[in-house]
């Protein structure tokens, strides 16, 4: 079994029947529509079960938290859209990547979705390992490789510690996601990306 899958499976109870897959719709799209409204407070297990109208007990028996319903939702709604792929040189590769998820966090409404579950998962051990494994590692995976090549190909210096750029690249969308001090806009994503490659450019 794979790590995402290891940690999916572990944020979600085994016990009891298999998931009805129009439940699942029914129940995944029941909890985004309520963040969407704007009040995460109401992103609660009763409110999911009165709205979808299931039980209760079927929601535990699935899921270990609302947040957990959410970030199910937040994954199969999104993930197939934030792929790591070259977009020209280095720099249009990044900026082309941190655009993407700016947008995902300022234009739609799942930069509510990712508040919450991070907020969550602060005390719950489940939903952080889920979210981890199945959100941000398999992302930075995949652009580690495409750093790599960059790397090769001489716009990276050899020996930049990929890990750390991804941190110094993509932790202050997150940053300005969660505290909202500053503006999360294009002008911002140019001047980070434009200062980071100054310490890691191949022509520095």
């Amino acid at each position: 079994m794979m790590i995402e899958e290891k940690a999916l499976a572990a944020a979600k109870p085994k016990r009891g029947r298999p998931r009805s897959d129009s439940v699942r719709t029914l129940v995944l799209k029941t909890a985004l529509e309520l963040l969407q409204e704007g009040d995460t407070r109401a992103l609660t297990m009763e409110n999911i079960a009165a709205r979808a109208r299931v039980s209760k007990a079927t929601l535990y028996r699935w899921w270990s938290s609302p947040s957990a319903i959410a970030f199910e939702g937040f994954l199969d709604a999104v993930s197939q859209h934030l792929t790591w792929t070259r977009s020209g040189t280095l720099r249009e590769t990044l900026l082309s990547q941190a655009t993407v998820l700016m947008q995902l966090f300022t234009r739609t409404t799942f930069g509510c979705t990712i508040r919450r579950v991070i907020a969550d998962a602060q005390s719950n051990p489940e939903l952080q390992q889920a979210f981890v494994a199945s959100f941000i590692s398999p992302r930075r995976n995949a652009a580690k490789l495409v750093l790599a090549e960059a790397m090769r190909n001489g716009e990276l210096r050899p020996g930049v510690d990929l890990d750390v750029l991804l941190d110094i690249v993509f932790d202050p969308i997150y940053l300005r996601l969660l505290t909202r001090h500053a503006p999360l806009d294009e002008a911002f994503l140019i001047k980070l990306v434009d200062t980071v490659l100054v310490g890691v450019s191949s022509e520095r």
